[in-house]
């Protein structure tokens, strides 16, 4: 993109086949022992990267 002083790049991705299971997904996801879990996934991932 001409112009842009900044990227972005997609590190974690994660899709549901119905709605049902994203919002079950979503609310484990914003609940305490979700949050550790995506922080944990990033963690190895930026660890991997800095090996």
């Amino acid at each position: 993109m001409p112009g842009n002083s900044t990227s972005t790049k997609l590190i974690y991705y994660e899709a549901c086949i119905n709605e049902t299971d994203a919002k079950m997904r979503e609310k484990y996801l914003k609940s305490t022992i979700g949050r550790r879990f995506i922080t944990k996934r990033l963690r190895h991932y930026y660890q991997s990267k800095l090996n």
